[in-house]
């Protein structure tokens, strides 16, 4: 069986956020358990939009960098959400808003899903500047662990389908 695919959609405002959690990740990556995608994994020459739309149609959990960059983009939120809010409804992809900067995210249905740290705490809300990375380990680590309990049942689901 081959690993999921962790589709991140990120506001190019919150990039330094998106290599923290990439960062974060690197275990679940190293040990084979998920695959990670981001739009700067396209290659010099590459097109932006097949790749992407490529991505967004195949990946099977999406991480969503919510913030208020992330809910003004018009790509992130009415082209990547909204399909893989289509996907999430027909059984084929999981969906986790992680709120990486306090903002007002009960906007198309976004709040809907449990999302990640628990109860919708931003992780930048005690430590907001780059230079205190080290404060927000504890918040990124309780994503991992959520990712981890959604890694098991996608693994459950799927193990059904063979």
């Amino acid at each position: 069986m081959t690993s999921p695919t962790v589709f991140i959609s990120y506001s190019h405002a919150d990039e330094w956020l998106k290599n923290e959690l990439i960062d974060h990740l690197s275990a679940l990556k190293r040990n084979g358990f998920i695959n990670i995608w981001h739009d700067r994994l396209i290659p010099p020459g590459g097109m932006l939009n097949e790749a992407i739309d490529g991505k967004v149609n195949t990946a099977e959990i999406f991480l969503f960098l919510v913030s208020p960059s992330f809910l003004s983009s018009d790509y992130c939120f009415h082209k990547e959400y909204e399909i893989a809010r289509a996907r999430q409804q027909l059984g084929d992809a999981e969906i986790v808003p992680v709120v990486v900067r306090d903002c007002d995210w009960d906007v198309g249905g976004l709040k809907d899903y449990n999302g990640l740290p628990r109860d919708g705490k931003a992780i930048t809300r005690n430590a907001g500047s780059r230079s205190e990375s080290q404060e927000r380990d504890g918040p990124w680590l309780s994503v991992v662990e959520g990712l981890k309990v959604l890694l098991e049942n996608v693994k459950k689901s799927l193990s059904h389908l063979v």
